[in-house]
C-alpha cells in the first residue's frame, strides 16, 4: 500500500476526505502516531523516509529535530539516513585553517553534544579559545551519554536512551538530558 492509497483506505484518510487540509512536515509525528496506534503496518522505512524527508512540503526535515516519535522510529526501523536528515545542521563550508565564530570549518564540523573527542576538543579550543567552557560541557555530555547507555544496556533500554539523547543538540542542555535519562532508567527499575 502506498502513502497515496492510504488516504482513501484508512480512518485517518476518511476524516480528511472532502476537506481541504494543509499539512506540512510538523504534522508528521501525529500522523505516525495515528498509524502506529491503528496498527496499519504501513510505518516502514520507506513510508518514514517519504514523510520525514520527501519533497511534498517545503518545511525541512530538521523541523522534526526534537520529536521523540520520529527518533524512536528511526532507531526501530533502522533508518539512519532519515535520522541523519532530521539531525543535520547547517554545515560550515569555510576552508581551513580559519574557522567561523564557533571554531568550526569544513574540516572540523560540530559533532553534536555526544560527539566530543579529545582531538575535536583540542582543535576547537585552539581555533576559538573563548569556546573552552562549551567544549568542557561537550566532554561532560559525551561522558554522561556513554555511562547512561552502558547502564541502559544492562536494562535492555540502550536504544531508548540513545533515542532520547539524540533529541538534545546542545551541550548546554546537559542537566535536562541527565534528568530525562535518569527518569527513564528509574522508571525501568520500578517497572522491572
Amino acid at each position: 500500500m502506498s502513502v497515496a492509497d492510504m488516504s482513501h483506505s484508512t480512518p485517518v484518510g476518511r476524516r480528511l476526505l472532502n476537506r481541504t487540509v494543509r499539512l506540512d512536515r510538523r504534522a508528521v509525528p501525529a500522523l505516525l502516531e495515528q498509524l502506529e496506534r491503528a496498527s496499519y503496518g504501513v510505518v516502514t522505512p520507506v513510508v518514514l523516509r517519504e514523510l520525514v524527508c520527501g519533497g511534498w512540503t517545503t518545511v525541512p526535515a530538521q523541523a522534526l529535530r526534537g520529536d521523540r516519535t520520529v527518533m524512536r522510529l528511526c532507531l526501530q526501523l533502522d533508518a539512519p539516513d532519515v535520522r541523519d536528515s532530521v539531525l543535520s545542521a547547517e554545515v560550515c563550508a569555510r576552508p581551513g585553517p580559519g574557522s567561523n565564530r564557533l571554531g568550526h570549518c569544513a574540516e572540523r564540523q560540530y559533532p553534536g553534544p555526544c560527539g566530543w573527542t579529545p582531538a575535536y576538543g583540542l582543535a576547537r579550543v585552539e581555533a576559538r579559545p573563548r569556546r573552552a567552557a562549551y567544549v568542557r560541557k561537550m566532554e561532560a555530555f559525551t561522558l554522561m551519554a556513554r555511562e547512561a547507555i552502558a547502564r541502559a544496556e544492562s536494562l535492555g533500554m540502550a536504544d531508548v536512551v540513545r533515542c532520547e539523547l539524540l533529541v538534545f543538540r546542545d551541550a548546554n542542555q546537559l542537566d535536562r538530558a541527565k534528568a530525562r535519562v535518569q527518569a527513564l532508567l528509574s522508571s525501568s527499575l520500578c517497572d522491572g
